[in-house]
């Protein structure tokens, strides 16, 4: 394996292209929620698996101001619908965002292609579910500063290499 290519990708949130505005305060608040190491706490329960890590509970209070939040409903540890509650790395990092910006969170479940569909169209403001970084998705939609790095890793063989062997 010493001849293949290992990469990840950085996971970013999206944000719906008409709301610039939007996307620049959720990079601020990453920016801070890095600097607290309240990412790092985050990743480490959920990515990890690490249960004697305790992430403080967030109470979204109700407003009339409402985030429209696009999620996958099965999509651990990211997020996922658990006995009628929303769990997830990025459940609770939506929450905390809220929570800090006076918003109410109006979580809204898609498949993968139907929530980037729902953003582009506005029927969410932003989505959060281990959205990969690319340059195509850039082209349709406004993305955040990276908050985690995928798990999965793509091998590829040298083939040149390969074929010399």
């Amino acid at each position: 394996m010493s001849d293949s290519a290992v990469t990840s990708w950085p996971i970013v949130a999206a944000v719906t292209p008409t709301k610039p505005e939007l996307c620049a305060d959720f990079n601020s608040f990453l920016s801070d929620s890095r600097n607290e190491g309240y990412l790092d706490l985050l990743s480490r329960h959920f990515v990890a698996g690490d249960e004697k890590v305790k992430i403080p509970v967030t109470d979204v209070a109700p407003s009339d101001n409402v985030l429209r939040v696009g999620v996958i409903g099965a999509n651990q540890p990211w997020g996922s619908l658990r006995n009628e509650e929303w769990v997830g790395l990025e459940i609770e990092m939506m929450k905390r965002y809220c929570a800090s910006r006076h918003l109410s969170m109006d979580i809204k479940p898609y498949n993968f292609n139907g929530l980037l569909s729902a953003l582009q169209s506005g029927l969410v403001d932003i989505a959060v579910a281990a959205i990969c970084d690319t340059p195509e998705r850039r082209k349709n939609m406004l993305l955040s500063d990276p908050y985690a790095a995928s798990p999965t890793v793509i091998m590829a063989i040298n083939q040149a290499k390969a074929e010399t062997h």
